[in-house]
């Protein structure tokens, strides 16, 4: 016998259709959401990248700060011009800066009146260097042909042989370590090519009592040299070598000054008759042990005329010249 088909009711046709539309709008919600999800995660990952550009392109460069150079106090230092009754002057000195636990103090004058209160810089901690030099123009002393010092050459133009007269104005600060006795003395002094030797002594009081300083002004004759040496020195020792000031720093009590002198041109011809004959040796024999005179018989340039010179002569006896 055939089965009949079983009959749904019209309520449950509608039940399973509704059924079937949440499990395919459920299935649709879920593929849904993994497609944004997806969309989502790619377009994070496309703005980070563009933050990033942008962040790159818009990142700041370095910049350079350019050091500038400190701007400096100019001071005014008293410098003594007690030598030759000069007046009295106030020299400008520039300080960067004062150095950690140093201080300015305000100094009286070596003599009145000062345009201004000079001052110095104090550094308590350094009190172990009494003596330091401060030269005007250390490298350019003057040099003079004769005596009274009026005439004045270069150095440029000094030549080898002669016999000329130097002068240097030498300052020596310091800064007080302990109250020493004032009847204490120093010595300051020039030599040139170990001939001149030039040295005043000076109270220690010239110092203690002016912290602008001392100045001297040394002097004297010499022959040149075609390479010349001159030694500064200012000295806190007796003649036998014996400390009467304490230093804890020597170096900066010496300065050096070299310069070259014109080679020597002196000609064995003396009397520029263009031969070196007995006329030639008259000449040499009348100016014969003369010293610092400039003299052309003074023929090798030592500053004197010797049998030396005699001896270039005769090497050169009736050379036509």
């Amino acid at each position: 016998m055939a089965k009949h088909p079983q009959q749904t009711s019209p309520l449950q046709t509608l039940m399973q259709a509704t059924s079937d539309f949440l499990v395919g709008f459920s299935v649709f919600l879920i593929i849904s959401g993994l497609i944004g999800t997806v969309f989502v995660l790619q377009d994070l990952q496309e703005n980070t990248s563009q933050d990033v550009r942008s962040d790159a392109s818009t990142a700041t460069p370095q910049v350079e700060i350019a050091t500038t150079e400190p701007i400096c106090q100019t001071l005014d230092v008293c410098l003594s011009e007690a030598i030759e009754g000069q007046t009295q002057s106030c020299s400008p000195t520039e300080i960067c800066e004062i150095p950690p636990g140093c201080y300015l103090e305000t100094i009286s004058c070596f003599r009145e009146p000062c345009d201004v209160d000079p001052q110095v810089v104090i550094c308590p901690e350094r009190l172990d260097d009494i003596f330091f030099f401060v030269f005007n123009d250390p490298a350019s002393p003057g040099f003079y042909t004769d005596e009274a010092m009026t005439q004045e050459v270069s150095e440029e133009s000094l030549e080898e042989g002669n016999r000329y007269f130097i002068k240097s104005q030498i300052e020596v600060q310091n800064v007080v370590k302990n109250s020493l006795p004032s009847d204490l003395s120093f010595s300051i002094r020039m030599k040139v090519n170990e001939s001149l030797d030039s040295v005043k002594l000076a109270k220690y009081n010239m110092l203690t009592e002016h912290r602008d300083g001392y100045a001297d002004i040394l002097s004297g004759p010499f022959t040149a040299k075609r390479n010349n040496i001159v030694a500064y020195e200012v000295g806190s020792h007796d003649n036998n070598g014996n400390i009467l000031i304490p230093e804890t720093n020597y170096d900066n009590n010496k300065h050096l000054h070299t310069f070259s002198a014109q080679a020597c041109a002196n000609n064995p011809d003396l009397n520029n008759d263009n031969k070196v004959d007995l006329r030639d040796f008259s000449i040499l024999s009348r100016e014969f042990f003369k010293t610092g005179t400039n003299t052309p018989a003074d023929i090798n340039c030592d500053g004197t005329v010797n049998i030396l010179d005699y001896s270039i002569l005769a090497t050169n006896f009736s050379v036509t010249k």
